[in-house]
């Protein structure tokens, strides 16, 4: 094992370039293959399956978006978004669920949480009235389907006689399927209402809340989002850090994959103990992994703010800053520049020989400080 990791040190880069061009049956750019890949005890680039059932903004656990225009399409696909070539092997088949919510102090409710929750209240026939007039200008509909094509323009809004509770399901099993064989998406568009004239630091009270949540193949996970049009952005964004293998504290790994993901703009503090972790240099190498940073592609040392701001951190530990923005965006060339909402960062150990279970999980060796955008 020490002598493969060795071998993998000091040539990582002509590994790499070599395993994508073996990957490869068509001509493709550089920039397919240069997303870190999920690895334990080899190199691959194989995308993990879970995230083969993926969206443009719905994420596993949820996130939200803020509009800018009164429709805005939300895609559901059989790939990973890194890997938009590495189509799932099996048919997915999924049901697709709006819901309309409306914002009760800082939680939005859906009108069947409301009828449970406040059925003593006062106030309920208020809020029944409240979704009762506001229904009518929140809609979806499906716009194109991956063995279909483009579908005709057909809303259907929450006051539909089929929007049971003011929510929308999308379960047909030819429609609500994804085919294996190559990349297939499936389009929806949801439409909001315009900020009424005048109305400056607009708040909405109504939001859509999308979940696709598949039936097949096992192992997939569901992914959601909730969308609401406001003149000024929410602060309910963050980026949270995880790591991919299971089991650290029992299991012991030769790698680590620390997981990055959120939908918020700003920096994310990557920090880790150096005496016992090194990071691969590829996730730092800006032309090949794409990634952007503040201060440079060096690990620093921590300072007193990152180890008052999270109980992990040790004075002898490094960081570095990740710049992200999960939303596309255009550059100066009127480009798009797409946004990422995930980042798998690989680490490797520097004493291969140590194990890091119990006492010594590697979990307490590495983290993340979320740094929200002013």
């Amino acid at each position: 094992m020490k002598q493969i990791l060795k071998t993998l040190k000091k040539h990582w880069i002509t590994i790499w370039l070599v395993i994508a061009a073996l990957v490869c049956t068509t001509v493709v750019t550089l920039a397919a293959y240069t997303e870190v890949s999920s690895v334990k005890r080899v190199v691959s680039t194989k995308p993990n399956p879970q995230f083969q059932f993926s969206s443009n903004i719905m994420r596993k656990g949820g996130s939200r978006k803020q509009m800018s225009t009164t429709a805005y399409t939300v895609t559901v696909c059989n790939y990973d978004q890194d890997y938009p070539t590495a189509y799932n092997q099996s048919d997915i088949r999924y049901k697709l669920t709006a819901t309309l919510k409306y914002k009760i102090g800082d939680e939005p409710y859906s009108y069947a949480e409301i009828l449970d929750k406040f059925a003593d209240s006062d106030r309920l026939e208020e809020y029944k009235a409240k979704f009762a007039a506001e229904a009518k200008k929140y809609g979806i509909h499906m716009i194109s389907d991956d063995a279909a094509g483009d579908l005709s323009d057909n809303y259907t809004y929450f006051d539909d006689e089929n929007a049971v509770n003011y929510t929308i399901v999308f379960n047909d099993d030819s429609r609500q399927k994804l085919a294996t064989g190559e990349s297939n998406t499936d389009r929806y568009e949801v439409t909001i209402p315009e900020i009424p004239d005048g109305v400056e630091n607009f708040s909405p009270e109504f939001f859509v809340n999308v979940e696709a949540s598949p039936s097949s193949p096992d192992g997939l996970n569901a992914i959601s989002t909730l969308l609401y049009r406001s003149s000024s952005e929410e602060t309910h964004v963050m980026w949270e850090g995880h790591l991919l293998e299971e089991e650290t504290s029992t299991k012991d790994y030769d790698f680590y994959n620390y997981i990055l993901t959120g939908n918020g703009e700003g920096t994310v503090d990557v920090l880790w103990d150096p005496d016992k972790f090194m990071l691969n240099p590829l996730f730092t190498n800006v032309s090949l992994s794409k990634n952007s940073f503040k201060d440079g592609t060096t690990p620093v040392s921590v300072t007193a703010e990152d180890m008052a701001a999270n109980e992990k951190v040790q004075e002898n530990w490094v960081k570095l800053t990740l710049i992200v923005d999960p939303f596309d965006t255009t550059d100066a060339g009127g480009n798009t520049v797409k946004g990422k909402s995930r980042y798998e960062v690989q680490l490797y150990k520097m004493l291969e020989d140590t194990s890091y279970t119990g006492d010594n999980d590697a979990d307490l060796f590495i983290t993340y400080i979320w740094n929200e955008e002013e």
